[in-house]
């Protein structure tokens, strides 16, 4: 376990040299740079516009404002990026799960047409710029989810560690869910995401994922590991998704099936790309 604990701790370094990193040098992309860490949502007067303006006090761009601008925005690449704060948390605050606006409860990324967003495929390049996501006490949620409608959605995660976050009864995916279009992790941590279904931390369905040089610690459930319903992927879950895993590890991830991870109802075989070696808390797709 040495081994993977050191990978662990490799990777969540790594995060630091990445952050600095720019995405979609696009001339027709939008940028949005989010410049506090509490939770505030974009003023309706923008909505639409491509503008970043929350009902925070200041007006400040938020996590949650930036995503709701890139939703209502026409362009087909949006960037978003996280200012380098003090200290580095930026925390969501609104309690609604269940909620597929963004407006409360879960950062929801999606195309919203009825507000001006585009129609066609969309790109969305979100930088955490080395920065830890957390709830504040008494919020249950995942962070972010992407709807089932979204198959033309693109989204990339980078540089940063999602914590702490949790679900309640019947959803899944603690820290992020998405159930359409393409998703993409680099050089990201997850730790202590409880879910109460499938996918500690992480629940894909009918997706193209993408995990490269990233790392899950202490994923798991908030339900007994002998609870009636199963729990599978402490870490990961995917059901009827394309899956590729590289430079990753898995650390104390736990799940009363299917180890740190989990690929339902197949396992698609030959779709994978191993991570060297095999992480031991994880289950070996086989045929």
């Amino acid at each position: 376990m040495s081994g993977h604990s050191t990978r662990f701790a490799r990777a969540a370094s790594f995060i630091a040299i990445v952050a600095g990193i720019g995405f979609a040098s696009e001339a027709n992309a939008a940028s949005f740079d989010v410049k506090i860490g509490t939770d505030f949502p974009l003023d309706p007067a923008e909505y639409g516009n491509c503008k970043c303006v929350s009902t925070a006090p200041s007006k400040d761009c938020t996590i949650r404002a930036a995503i709701q601008a890139s939703n209502m925005c026409s362009q087909p690449v949006d960037v978003i990026k996280l200012d380098d704060i003090l200290p580095a948390v930026y925390r969501l605050s609104i309690s609604g799960a269940g909620d597929d606006t963004g407006t409360i409860g879960d950062w929801d990324v999606f195309r919203d047409t009825a507000n001006g967003g585009t129609t066609g495929s969309k790109t969305v390049y979100l930088n955490l710029n080395g920065q830890i996501i957390t709830p504040d006490a008494g919020v249950v949620d995942r962070f972010f989810d992407i709807p089932a409608t979204e198959t033309q959605l693109t989204l990339n995660i980078s540089a940063g560690r999602l914590q702490n976050a949790q679900t309640a009864w019947p959803e899944k995916g603690g820290c992020l869910r998405a159930r359409a279009g393409k998703l993409t992790l680099s050089s990201m941590v997850f730790q202590n995401c409880r879910a109460y279904h499938s996918g500690g931390a992480v629940e894909v369905s009918d997706v193209t994922l993408e995990v490269t040089n990233s790392n899950f610690g202490g994923n798991g459930f908030n339900v007994p590991l002998t609870y009636p319903h199963n729990p599978t992927g402490g870490a990961l879950a995917a059901r009827d998704s394309t899956v590729t895993i590289e430079g990753s590890g898995f650390v104390d991830n736990s799940a009363q099936t299917g180890g740190g991870s989990s690929w339902r109802p197949t396992r698609l075989p030959g779709r994978f790309k191993e991570a060297s070696p095999w992480p031991r808390a994880m289950s070996r797709p086989t045929s």
